[in-house]
């Protein structure tokens, strides 16, 4: 029995830290002001899949519609609405006419948390974070950018009944970001200062703001290795944003669509499977 509930949690571990670097790839894609554009986002290794979509914002007002989604929290052809800089999230799926809330905060505080449970005690170390600039990133889009990357390591000590573990996670992202939008009109998730509530993870995430240094974010390619018991899974991220146009956009586009149905949103459902 130890055994099988060992890997059960294990296999959500795995999962959940696939999440954590879709949130943070994501947020290299999500909304600036008075612009539209297309992104895709392709994730391989642990638990491949692709996201992609386009964006719409103006100000603190974002919608994104998403045509292929990650079946977890955006599933195909939703639509995302915040209307408060990205605090907040409306996510709308028009085939089943159901929607749901979703506060940035818990987005990632659950995600993290989840690699939690009554079963495991889990340690973090303090992580080690670097930020390097590396001047000229060429032109993407039209659009010249810098390029910058990011560096950490967070290592975990795990007590899973008796049974102790160490494990770290590695990340290194690259990201090519522009001057030519203003800084103003920074990512949504970012404005929003979303924290997990574990301060090595926000360490990391405040590295991962640092790096884009105010700036729009065209390209992002992030890796994330896990290693646990000389066993190393390595997951890869790239975001890429395209068809930029500067637009401004009909207030209608922010308005909630009328006839859905709420239901619960999935990092609650997860609680509540997982008896938190």
């Amino acid at each position: 029995m130890e055994s099988g509930a060992h890997h059960s949690t294990y296999t959500r571990r795995m999962k959940h830290r696939a999440l954590i670097a879709i949130l943070c790839s994501l947020a290299a894609a999500s909304a600036f002001g008075g612009v539209t554009y297309d992104f895709r986002m392709v994730t391989t290794g642990v638990q491949p899949m692709t996201i992609a979509g386009n964006v719409v914002s103006d100000g603190p007002r974002l919608r994104m519609e998403v045509d292929r989604g990650d079946g977890m929290i955006f599933k195909d052809d939703s639509v995302v609405i915040s209307r408060d800089g990205g605090k907040t999230l409306l996510v709308f799926h028009p085939p089943s006419k159901t929607f749901f809330q979703l506060p940035m905060d818990d987005v990632m505080g659950g995600a993290i948390k989840a690699l939690q449970s009554p079963l495991l005690d889990v340690k973090f170390d303090a992580p080690k974070v670097s930020v390097h600039d590396f001047g000229d990133g060429g032109a993407i889009e039209g659009l010249p950018t810098r390029k910058m990357s990011m560096d950490a390591t967070i290592n975990m000590t795990i007590d899973a009944l008796g049974q102790k573990m160490t494990s770290s996670m590695i990340m290194h992202s690259e990201t090519w970001s522009t001057d030519r939008i203003d800084r103003a009109h920074r990512n949504l998730f970012q404005l929003s200062s979303p924290r997990t509530g574990i301060e090595a993870f926000d360490k990391v995430m405040d590295a991962q703001a640092a790096s884009f240094i105010g700036r729009f974010p065209l390209k992002q390619v992030s890796t994330m290795r896990t290693s646990q018991n000389g066993r190393e899974q390595v997951t890869t991220t790239t975001t890429t944003v395209t068809n930029i146009r500067d637009k401004a956009a009909d207030a209608a586009l922010f308005a909630d669509p009328t006839g859905y149905r709420e239901v619960e949103n999935p990092i609650d459902a997860m609680k509540k499977r997982l008896g938190r």
